[in-house]
């Protein structure tokens, strides 16, 4: 599957997303912090980081920003995890470098559709968008289907 690199500040949401993507067969590399964050794409090349938008240091789209900017990691998609979901907030992740984003609670069926997306749309050059991939169900164990606080 992909190689996915999780940075938040919420050392609990990181457990629980390496659980649940590895069990999908990801394999999952995790920061709590922007600079141990960078430090990782650049070491691990993950396919897709998942920025919370405020690990220590660096805020979430300072740390988005930088991933897209650099040579070696700019080709990373990154899913902005936002705090509130606001029409501002949005933009910001966004603007900063977010190929898409995710508004927490974290929906772990949804997650798990927009990672699949881009992988289908990184594996095929001629893919279509996100919204117009047909996505199927993440898995049928009721535990996919919780949310997980913010």
């Amino acid at each position: 599957m992909a190689r996915i690199l999780v940075v938040d500040d919420n050392s609990d949401l990181i457990a629980l997303l390496r659980q649940r993507l590895e069990r999908r067969g990801h394999v999952v590399f995790s920061a709590t912090d922007a600079d141990a964050g960078l430090a990782s794409a650049r070491a691990a090349h993950p396919d897709i980081a998942l920025v919370g938008a405020r690990p220590e240091g660096l805020d979430g789209w300072a740390t988005s920003h930088a991933i897209k900017i650099d040579p070696n990691t700019c080709n990373i998609r990154i899913i902005g995890l936002l705090a509130s979901g606001s029409p501002d907030e949005q933009q910001l992740a966004l603007t900063s470098g977010c190929d898409e984003t995710h508004v927490k609670p974290v929906d772990l069926v949804r997650l798990a559709q927009q990672i699949d997306a881009l992988i289908v749309r990184d594996s095929e050059p001629d893919a279509a968008p996100a919204d117009e991939v047909q996505l199927q169900p993440a898995g049928d164990a009721p535990d996919d289907l919780a949310a997980v606080p913010a």
